[in-house]
């Protein structure tokens, strides 16, 4: 594979980025968009605080990538689709989420120069299709060989079983994750397998052309 591949699960308070270069290493720039004490603030300043915090790690892709253009990134976006058939789906929520994505893919092509067509929008139902978070976490865990325990109680999700036997995988990150950080964690990292998937079929398509 010769592509960095960036896998991105947007979020309004954890930050993550899943990345996969070219050798087949893993790693994770992790962050948490921190409110001040005693103030939470409106929506629209929740987004200029995650603002910020996307455009950290997205620096540190920047000081990493050594040709922008060999860069794809594989971002979540929302749809509103399912929300009409389920009731506890709030509207406004998937369209934070929305500016979240646009900020995510903003920040890549401005401090990357990346090109649009090294940017692929993907909705949930394209990389995760209909498993559970509990079944697509796992096997993104054991395609990782990460080894897990089960966390969440009515609404599981693995974790990580040391955080300490993942610092290699950590290296790049901007805060050390806790065990309940990896339900956010573990989504970019399904997405950065799901990209990486599509670019290894995309190389071996124009291999035989």
């Amino acid at each position: 594979m010769k592509s960095l591949i960036v896998g991105i699960d947007p979020d309004l308070s954890n930050m993550s980025a899943a990345i996969m270069d070219p050798t087949g290493a893993v790693y994770v720039i992790f962050d948490r968009v921190e409110d001040p004490k005693g103030c939470k603030g409106t929506t629209a300043l929740k987004l200029a605080r995650a603002t910020e915090t996307i455009r950290k790690i997205v620096n540190v892709v920047v000081e990493w990538a050594v040709r922008p253009e060999a860069i794809v990134l594989y971002l979540e976006d929302q749809s509103t689709a399912h929300a009409k058939r389920e009731q506890k789906i709030n509207i406004q929520d998937l369209v934070t989420l929305s500016h979240i994505s646009g900020i995510w893919s903003g920040m890549f092509s401005a401090l990357l120069w990346l090109p649009h067509s090294n940017i692929h929008l993907i909705t949930a139902s394209i990389w995760k299709q209909q498993q559970t978070k509990w079944i697509n976490q796992r096997r993104t865990l054991d395609s990782l060989k990460i080894s897990y325990v089960k966390m969440g109680g009515k609404k599981p999700y693995p974790a990580p079983v040391s955080i300490d036997d993942l610092k290699g995988m950590l290296n790049y990150s901007l805060t050390t994750p806790n065990p309940g950080d990896f339900l956010d964690i573990n989504d970019s990292l399904g997405i950065m397998l799901y990209g990486w998937k599509q670019e290894m079929k995309h190389e071996t398509t124009t291999a035989r052309s």
